[in-house]
């Protein structure tokens, strides 16, 4: 599942020359932390660098992100966490190393997150909403809809529950009431 983007600013732009870092934690799924890999390598806007925060893996996960990472040529660090701190606790270790490291916003994921190629162009277009949080529309692996139902609202209309939102004339942007966002 693709999470959100997430700015440390406090506008609603994008400031000008900030790096984008994509994150995620793993443990022990080297082969779907490297298709979430190799779907951020593919994606048509590229994050400036990733964060990986592994939690503890027993098997080859760690030298299969190393390796995959050189083989593609993309920037990635990979934090070899001292104990489990499930997804939570290694997206905010992630997160923090990312915004230490010069990151301006940052684009959380899962490790099973397979972004289509233009998700992050669609997650920074200018032209989408100004508030809120953007998030992308998390699919279902047979492309039948959404992974759950989301609370949408056309304009000037009420809220209703769908699994399978329309986007609306402004482009690929829907409006949503709530993310699926933990406490970070």
């Amino acid at each position: 599942m693709i999470r959100t983007l997430w700015q440390r600013t406090n506008n609603n732009q994008m400031d000008e020359g900030k790096k984008i870092a994509a994150i995620f934690a793993t443990m022990n799924r080297a082969e779907t932390a490297m298709e979430c890999l190799r779907r951020l390598h593919g994606q048509s806007v590229r994050p400036d660098f990733i964060v990986v925060a592994d939690n503890r893996s027993t098997d080859e996960t760690v030298s299969g992100i190393k390796a995959l990472g050189e083989e593609l040529r993309l920037e990635i660090t990979v934090l070899a966490l001292k104990e489990n701190l499930g997804n939570a606790g290694g997206i905010r270790e992630a997160m923090d190393h990312a915004f230490r490291a010069g990151a301006g916003a940052v684009w959380i994921l899962d490790d099973d997150s397979w972004p289509e190629p233009d998700s992050l162009k669609h997650l920074l277009d200018p032209e989408g909403p100004v508030t809120g949080i953007r998030s992308s529309m998390v699919s279902a692996p047979d492309g039948s809809g959404a992974s759950w139902p989301l609370e949408t609202q056309a304009e000037g209309a009420r809220w209703k529950l769908e699994w399978n939102p329309v986007r609306g004339n402004s482009g690929p942007w829907i409006r949503i009431r709530r993310a699926w966002l933990g406490i970070l």
